[in-house]
């Protein structure tokens, strides 16, 4: 072996220079969204970086997903007059047009429903 041509560095540097997926990543300066890698837009988890824009945007797509799945549309004055008139509750209300029992007192308040 040939002490001349070696390097002392440090585990790190060492993985940077080499070819494999841990060199590969550590190097990348951007995700695959194009966002740059910045202090302000990095998440850590461990020693695993995510783009902070991107998880936003994913978390965002998810909720408004979720809402629309949930929510049906505001019943008319005559089926919100017609579920209270069977007996429903507002919790029952709520649950049946998926929103809160709270939204549908104020829509019954709204629409002059007792």
């Amino acid at each position: 072996m040939r002490p001349d041509h070696l390097e002392a560095v440090t585990g790190y540097v060492n993985t940077i220079r080499g070819a494999g997926p841990t060199a590969k990543n550590a190097r990348k300066t951007h995700c695959k969204n194009g966002h740059e890698f910045t202090e302000e837009n990095t998440l850590w988890k461990g020693d695993r970086r995510n783009c902070r824009t991107c998880k936003k945007a994913k978390q965002t797509a998810l909720k408004k997903k979720v809402n629309d799945s949930k929510r049906k549309d505001k019943p008319t004055l005559s089926r919100l007059q017609k579920d209270r008139d069977n007996g429903m509750t507002w919790t029952a209300i709520g649950i049946k047009y998926g929103v809160s029992d709270t939204a549908a007192r104020k829509w019954g308040k709204q629409m002059g429903v007792g």
